[in-house]
C-alpha cells in the first residue's frame, strides 16, 4: 500500500470523517452485530451475486437473516470508482424516521442508503471485501476497546485483505451535535 493509503482514517469515534478505498464501488452499511449473524451462515449465500447483482444480494441477506427487519437493516450505495477513496463525514448520517411512503420505498429498494444499528456502530464495506471480511472480521476487536486497539486491529485486517476497502464508524455519543447517536435507523447522505 502506498503512503497516501496508509494515512486513511478508517475509524471514527469522535465525529471525525472516515475514509475507505473504493474497490467495486458497491458499499454495504451494516451494524457489526448483524455481520456476526450473517457470518454464522455465510456458506448458504450465493457469493457470485455480491458484485454481479449487489442490490439483490443485500436484499437476499435481509430476507435470509433478518426477515422481520422491515427490509431496511442493511444499507447500500453505489459510488463512483473514478475516485480511489471515499470520505464519509459523520455529519452526513441522520436519523431516519420517515412517514413518507416514497422515502421508505426508496430505502427498501436500496435507492437511498438506510441502515439500522443496535450497537451504535456502522461498518462500511466495499462489497469487493464482503466474503473475506464476513469470515475473518473479529467483531469483539471492534467493540468495547480503546481507539488505539481498534486502529491496530484495522491495520491487521488491512494486511489480510491487501486493501483498505472498509471503515468503522462508532457513533460519537449523545449531546455532541451529531444525529448519529444511540441506536436506530439512519440514512447516509453521500
Amino acid at each position: 500500500m502506498d503512503e497516501a493509503a496508509k494515512s486513511m482514517q478508517q475509524y471514527s469515534s469522535e465525529g471525525t470523517p472516515v475514509e475507505l478505498e473504493i474497490l467495486s464501488g458497491h458499499l454495504l452499511f451494516v451494524d457489526p452485530l448483524y455481520l456476526l449473524d450473517i457470518r454464522e451462515n455465510v456458506a448458504a449465500l450465493d457469493m457470485a451475486e455480491v458484485i454481479k447483482s449487489p442490490i439483490q444480494f443485500i436484499q437476499q441477506l435481509e430476507s435470509a437473516f433478518f426477515p422481520y427487519g422491515g427490509w431496511v437493516l442493511l444499507g447500500y450505495s453505489k459510488v463512483s470508482k473514478s475516485n480511489d477513496r471515499l470520505t464519509i463525514p459523520v455529519s452526513c448520517i441522520h436519523h431516519f424516521h420517515s412517514e413518507v411512503r416514497a422515502e421508505v420505498e426508496a430505502a427498501v429498494a436500496k435507492e437511498t442508503p438506510v441502515f439500522a444499528t443496535d450497537s451504535g456502530m456502522c461498518l462500511v464495506l466495499d462489497l469487493g471485501n464482503f466474503g473475506l471480511l464476513s469470515e475473518a472480521l473479529d467483531i469483539d476487536s471492534l467493540l468495547g476497546h480503546d481507539k488505539n486497539a481498534i486502529v491496530d486491529y484495522i491495520e491487521r485486517m488491512n494486511r489480510l485483505l491487501g486493501n483498505r476497502g472498509w471503515a468503522c464508524i462508532q457513533n460519537p455519543g449523545l449531546g455532541l451535535g451529531f444525529d448519529f447517536a444511540g441506536s436506530g435507523l439512519f440514512r447516509i447522505l453521500l
